[in-house]
């Protein structure tokens, strides 16, 4: 489903998080390059509470959305 996901918004890696009551964090799917994927997990913010738009120049990631599904 992750995969799908991202080709349908053209995107080539994906990571899909859950963060536990405690502040953990677990990895439940991901889609791409080990490498970006850890871009990606760092990348992650928990207090986000809407769509992000990242723009990182020069970067191995120069453009990341973060989508955060509160209660999904």
């Amino acid at each position: 489903a992750l995969q799908r996901a991202c080709a349908f918004v053209a995107m080539d890696h994906g990571l899909l998080l859950e963060w536990e009551a405690d502040g953990g964090v677990q990895k439940t799917a991901s889609h791409g390059g080990e490498e970006r994927l850890n871009t990606l997990e760092t990348t992650a913010d928990p207090l986000a509470i809407g769509p992000q738009w990242l723009e990182r120049p020069g970067t191995d990631m120069p453009c990341v959305l973060l989508l955060p599904l509160r209660g999904a």
